[in-house]
């Protein structure tokens, strides 16, 4: 901690969704996750709110509107009861679940991709609030390195998504 102050720390296995689970098991699995390093950072010294306020959460956004919407808000009332109980955290950001969605991509038709993806983003930036950052594949990437034109689409999807909003 003395040594990167700064540094963010991404407990999230969002790749479980790329590989077929939940909306459910990908909040089970990221939060398990969050809470091991806590564990572990408590359990060699570490004052819980020294380091919990850095951790952010890297979120796949799956295609349900409301079960995105319904994943986030659940992910934060978890974090912070858990933060606040068992691990007894103090400063109110370590209570904060810090996101970073993520629009995926569809392989298999990339063209029609592009709405879902902005759809996607939608629910799981209206639904976490606490949006840092939001990444959205560009619709050819899933294929190759995706080309000028489809960064921009991804680029300009994230910056009309909810979290740019006001």
């Amino acid at each position: 901690m003395e040594r990167a102050p700064q540094w963010n720390r991404f407990p999230s296995p969002a790749t479980t969704s790329e590989a077929g689970s939940t909306a459910g098991q990908e909040l089970a699995f990221t939060l398990a996750n969050g809470f091991e390093y806590v564990e572990r950072g408590m359990r060699v010294g570490l004052d819980v709110d020294t380091f919990a306020p850095r951790l952010s959460f890297f979120w796949d956004c799956h295609q349900d509107f409301f079960e995105e919407i319904a994943k986030m808000r659940a992910a934060r009332r978890i974090w912070a009861r858990e933060m606040r109980d068992r691990y007894r955290a103090k400063d109110p950001r370590s209570w904060l679940v810090r996101s970073i969605p993520d629009g995926g991509g569809v392989a298999d038709r990339p063209a029609t991709g592009e709405q879902h993806r902005a759809y996607r983003v939608r629910g799981a930036g209206r639904g976490s609030g606490r949006t840092q950052s939001l990444h959205t594949n560009a619709m050819d990437e899933t294929l190759a390195l995706p080309t000028e034109k489809a960064a921009k689409i991804a680029l300009r999807t994230s910056r009309s998504s909810p979290t740019s909003w006001g």
